[in-house]
C-alpha cells in the first residue's frame, strides 16, 4: 500500500459480518395543526400521504448499509421477530445487497422502529415502539449465533460488533465472540454502551464518542468542559486501557477523533468544518471504515479514512452513509491527505 486510496481500493475484495441492535428508522411527512382544542402547549401533527413514507436502516442495520455503500461484502447477525417493521427490514437489507441471518425466539417481542415526523423535510417529532420490555436472546440463540460465527470465520474479515442497548448484548455474546474471534485472530471492532462496556473488553478496536468514553472511565461527563487535545489524547489512554483493547478511538464530535494504540497517540482535527453539522450515523460511519481499513493497513491508517468519511456523512441530512467512491474523491482533491504515513 502506497497510500490511503490504496487501501479504499481494497475494500470491494474485503468482506464484514456486523452483529448487534437492529431498528427500523420510519420518516413520515405532514403537518403541524396550529390549533389544538384540547391543549394550547401540545400541537398536533397530521400524517400526510401514507405513500410518501420512506424507511432506512437504523442502529446496526446502518452500520451494514454502510459497509455495502462501501462495496464491502456484508453480512448482518440479529435477534429478529417477524412482524411488519421486519418485513421492511428484509427489503431493505436485500436493496443493499446485505446477506441477513436473523435469529428469531420467543424473547424478540416486536421490531424497534424510529418514526421521525417531518414537516417540509426537517424532523419535528420523534416517536419509539418495540422497545418496552427489552430482553436479550434466548440462550439458545445465543449458542446458535455463536456457532454461526465459528462456521463462517473463513469467509469474515473483522467483526464489528455495534451496541445500542437494545438488548443484543445484555447478556455475555459479546465476550464469547470476542473470545473465539481471537482465538481465530479475527479483528473485533466495537462500538458500546457505557451500560454494557464489561461485555466487550479485550477486542481489537474499541470506538466511543467522548461522552461515553468518560461515562465508562470515570463514571460522569461534563459537557461543559472545553476540548482540548491533551485531554482529549489522555482520555482516549484510559478508554482503551479500561477495555483492555488493542487500540481506542474517541470521537469528540465538531473537534475531530483521538487514536492511542498502546504505544503512538494521534489527534485528527475533523475535515468538516459545516456549522452545526448533522451527525446522526457519523459513529457507524467512523466504526465501519475502520473495520475494512485496518483489514489491510494500521490503524491509525483506518482512523484517518473514519475521520474523512465522517466528515462527508456530517454534511448529509439524517441517517446517511459516504461511499468507496466519494472517498477516493475526496482524497484526490486533498492530496495532502493521501500519503500513507500522515500525521495530523
Amino acid at each position: 500500500m502506497d497510500s490511503l486510496s490504496s487501501i479504499v481500493r481494497t475494500f470491494p475484495k474485503l468482506s464484514a459480518l456486523v452483529i448487534g441492535d437492529v431498528a427500523l428508522d420510519k420518516f413520515t411527512p405532514g403537518i403541524l395543526r396550529p390549533y389544538n382544542p384540547e391543549s394550547k402547549t401540545v400541537s398536533i401533527f397530521v400524517d400526510g400521504d401514507p405513500k410518501l413514507q420512506t424507511y432506512k436502516l437504523g442502529c446496526a442495520g446502518n452500520v451494514a448499509a454502510n459497509a455495502s455503500m462501501l462495496d464491502a461484502s456484508v453480512s448482518i447477525m440479529y435477534h429478529a421477530v417477524e412482524d411488519e417493521g421486519n418485513r421492511h427490514l428484509r427489503n431493505l437489507f436485500d436493496g443493499y445487497s446485505i446477506f441477513e441471518i436473523p435469529f428469531y425466539d420467543d424473547n424478540k417481542q416486536s421490531t424497534i422502529v424510529k418514526e421521525r415526523c417531518t414537516v417540509d423535510g426537517k424532523d419535528v417529532r420523534r416517536r419509539d415502539t418495540g422497545e418496552y420490555d427489552l430482553k436479550s436472546p434466548l440462550p439458545d440463540t445465543i449458542d446458535r449465533i455463536v456457532s454461526r460465527v465459528i462456521t463462517g470465520f473463513s469467509q469474515v474479515g473483522a467483526i464489528i460488533l455495534s451496541d445500542y442497548n437494545k438488548g443484543a448484548f445484555k447478556t455475555n455474546l459479546a465476550q464469547r465472540i470476542i473470545q473465539v474471534a481471537n482465538q481465530y485472530k479475527i479483528k473485533t471492532i466495537v462500538d458500546m454502551k457505557p451500560h454494557n462496556f464489561k461485555e466487550f473488553e479485550r477486542c481489537t478496536v474499541a470506538k466511543c464518542n467522548d461522552r461515553e468514553a468518560s461515562l465508562i472511565v470515570m463514571g460522569e461527563y461534563d459537557e461543559n468542559k472545553p476540548f482540548s487535545i491533551s485531554d482529549g489524547l489522555s482520555l482516549c489512554r484510559e478508554f482503551r486501557s479500561k477495555m483492555e483493547a488493542s487500540s481506542a478511538i474517541v470521537t469528540y464530535r465538531e473537534h475531530g477523533m483521538c487514536v492511542y494504540d498502546g504505544n503512538k497517540e494521534l489527534y485528527l482535527p475533523a475535515t468538516n468544518n459545516q456549522k452545526d453539522p448533522d451527525v446522526t450515523g457519523a459513529g457507524d460511519t467512523v466504526g465501519t471504515i475502520v473495520a475494512l481499513a485496518i483489514q489491510s493497513g494500521d490503524i491509525f491508517q483506518a482512523a484517518r479514512l473514519a475521520n474523512i468519511g465522517a466528515g462527508r456523512v456530517v454534511a448529509k441530512p439524517g441517517t446517511a452513509t459516504v461511499s468507496d467512491l466519494e472517498l477516493l474523491s475526496h482524497l484526490k482533491q486533498h492530496p495532502e491527505l493521501n500519503n500513507l504515513n500522515f500525521d495530523a
